[in-house]
This record gives C-alpha cells, structure tokens and sequence, in this order.
C-alpha cells in the first residue's frame, strides 16, 4: 500500500541528500498507509478488540510549529520505534499515527516518550493524542460494567485495563488537585487518554458545508408559504404547537435541537410506556406502523415525509446535512454496542441509505450497518446517487409511520 501524499517528500536535488537518506525515504513510504487504509485498519482492530476485550492504541502526532520536526522525520522515528505488529499510518493529511494492538493507554504513553526523546529537541511543538481502547468509560457506561453482550465480564486488557489512568494515578491527581498542585506525571490531566473512535468524527467538508448551506437557504425561501400551511393545519386540527423540538446526537454524540411539524398529540410521550409492548422494532428505537398517538394530519405528514422539513433550518445551521445517517435520539445513544457508535464519527442528514431502502421497514441492526457502510463510502457521487433514490422514497412513501 502506497503513501497518499500526506508526507512531505524529500526536497529534490539537495546536494545533502545521501543515497542511503533517499533508500530510508522510500522504504519509509512503502511502510505509511494511506489515511483511508490506516482508517480500515483502526477500525478492523477496535472491532477485534470489542469482541476479545484486549486493549489496544492510537498514537497521534501532528507538528504545529514553524521548529517543530516535520512529518518526514516523525515518521522515521514511529518506524524505527514500532513493533513489526504495529501499523503507521496517516490521519487528516497532517498527522501521523501508530496502531498498537494489545496496548493500553500507559503502554503508548511509553512508547510516546521514547519517540520524543529521539526527535529533534525532544519534540517540541509535536502535537500528541494518544487513544484506547477500552477506556476508563467504555466497559463501565456502554457495557453495564464491561464484558460482552450478554454482560458476561470480558477478558482482562493488557497493562493497566486499557485506560493507562490506574486508581492510584486518579487518587493522586485527587490530592495534587485538592493542595492547589499541578496534577503528577502519569495523571489522566498530564496523560489523557482518549476514546479511540472518538479520534475518526470527521467535519464536513468545505465543499460538503457550502452545497448544504446553498440549498437549504434557497429552499426556505421558496417554501416558506407551504410552512405556514402546514403550520395552520397542525395547530387548527390538535392541541399544541406546530413545531416539535428534541434533543438529538449530532456529530460525535454532540446534542442539538431538532425540528420538526408536530404529528402527534400534545401529551405523546406520556402516552409512550403504554405501547412499548407493541413495538415492531429491534434495539434501542420504538416503531409501531399504527400508532395511535399520530393525529389525522399527522399521518399525511409523515407518509409524505413533510413533517421533516424544519430540518432544512437545522441544515441551514450547520447541526445535519442533506445526506448523512438519521440523527438518533439522544438516550438511544447511550444504549449503543460499540461499534454501531461509527454511525456518528459524520454529521447526521436529511436523507441516507436507511430512508431510501425501506425506513421503519428495516430491522436496527441492519439500519446501523447500512449507516456504517456509508461512513465508509461516502463521497459527491455517493451523496448525489441518495438525493436521486431520495425523491423516488418520498413518491412512494415505503416505510414511513
């Protein structure tokens, strides 16, 4: 696998430059992946690494400054310091990053260190992000205390359980706090160690923002009379407002405010513990085809998918884009399995491949695989094949209730 360049390649006719520098450049090169291939590797480790329990790594680092060492040298240094298991790779066009499998977050801070001390004036202005898995809140929050899916306590990580911030460490970070001291080395303050997945949420792309930001303006404009319409019908036909908020996951999990036409009555959340019985789907999501809590409007809303429309404000402000997985509600977030919490590493959208292939009609876990597999594929062609499949899933209405 080749190098996409996202290092800086030697300056071309230097009279320094040696036969042996350019033969350790170009071994150099062969042995980079490419941000997409370093990516598929990441993500293929923290799914080995959900099912075993073992711990693994990220090692990230980016120069900043004018003095700092650059790429070229910082990638010399990870290979002459990484096992042959080890994978390096690039990440975001400015960054370089090792993937340590069987590594908690103290045995990459080791490895860290020593990369430092063979950089150029111990590294200074090398920017340094180091990621586990699992981490102090993977097994505890999203697991109900670790283990598999069924529970069961999972095996031990290697080291210090895959976090690197042992009980002693926080106790002395605690004390060191508490006098009104700078935290010790080897605290989580001096040695954070972050979620793994959390180091792939991806912004938007320029190009992506702008499409997303010219579209939805001119289509506010042109709809805002149907707004008020459907407005009226909503408010004229049930009690409560036009407009229904809710908190949703954004990119990365972040929390923002919803919109949507109001298609229910005013008190169905209430309502929502009576017919949890009665729901057709999988997972942390509720859908029943029949929902008695959707009024007469409603129902027209929702088959027509104009309730959705409100979004576009959403758009507008930069919280969802045109195409994107659905933004799920908050609390079903919480109740994710690991690796379908990839669905958020993008900003969720309007459309996606779960709307146009059958929506409520498909099960959870095939709806989360569908969102994974457009992380991974995404592009302009990918994004324009969905708004195309999008107006046909509209027209017919498949699986919306």
């Amino acid at each position: 696998m080749t190098q996409r360049r996202e290092l800086r390649a030697p300056p071309e006719g230097r009279p320094s430059l040696s036969l042996d520098e350019v033969f350790a450049w170009r071994k150099m090169t062969s042995e980079v992946l490419s941000a997409d291939d370093f990516e598929y590797a990441a993500r293929r480790e923290y799914n080995l690494s959900v099912r075993s329990g073992r711990a693994f790594s990220l090692i990230l680092l980016r120069p900043q400054a004018s003095t700092a060492p650059d790429l070229a040298a910082i990638g010399e240094v990870l290979l002459e310091r990484t096992r042959c298991s080890d994978v390096v790779g690039a990440m975001r066009g400015d960054t370089l990053a090792a993937l340590l499998p069987e590594t908690d977050g103290a045995g990459a801070w080791t490895l860290v260190d020593s990369i430092r001390a063979a950089l150029p004036a111990g590294g200074e202005g090398v920017e340094v992000t180091v990621g586990s898995h699992p981490d102090d809140h993977s097994a505890d929050e999203r697991r109900g205390g670790g283990g598999d899916e069924e529970g069961r306590p999972g095996p031990p990580g290697n080291g210090s359980g895959g976090s690197g911030r042992s009980t002693q460490q926080r106790r002395d970070k605690a004390k060191a706090e508490s006098r009104g001291e700078p935290a010790p080395i080897g605290s989580s303050t001096a040695r954070p160690v972050e979620d793994v997945m959390g180091l792939f949420v991806q912004s938007i792309s320029f190009s992506k923002r702008l499409i997303d930001v010219v579209v939805s303006a001119v289509l506010l404009l042109l709809l805002w009379p149907l707004f008020l319409f459907i407005g009226a019908a909503v408010v004229l036909t049930s009690k409560g407002g036009a407009l229904y908020r809710q908190q949703r996951a954004g990119l990365g999990g972040r929390p923002f405010t919803f919109y949507k036409f109001r298609t229910m009555e005013e008190d169905a959340e209430e309502n929502w513990a009576e017919l949890i019985s009665r729901n057709e789907q999988e997972g942390p999501v509720f859908k029943i085809a029949d929902d008695p809590r959707i009024t007469g409007v409603g129902r027209f809303l929702r088959r027509s998918s104009l309730d959705e429309l409100p979004q576009l404000w959403n758009v507008l402000k930069g919280d969802m884009t045109l195409v994107g997985p659905r933004p799920p509600k908050v609390e079903e977030v919480s109740e994710y399995e690991p690796w379908q919490r990839q669905r958020l590493d993008v900003t969720g959208g309007l459309t996606c491949t779960w709307q146009v292939s059958g929506r409520s009609e498909i099960m959870f876990r095939d709806w989360m695989r569908m969102d994974i597999n457009y992380v991974r594929s995404r592009g302009a062609w990918v994004d324009a094949k969905l708004l195309l499949r999008t107006v046909g899933a509209v027209l017919t209405g498949r699986g919306a209730y």
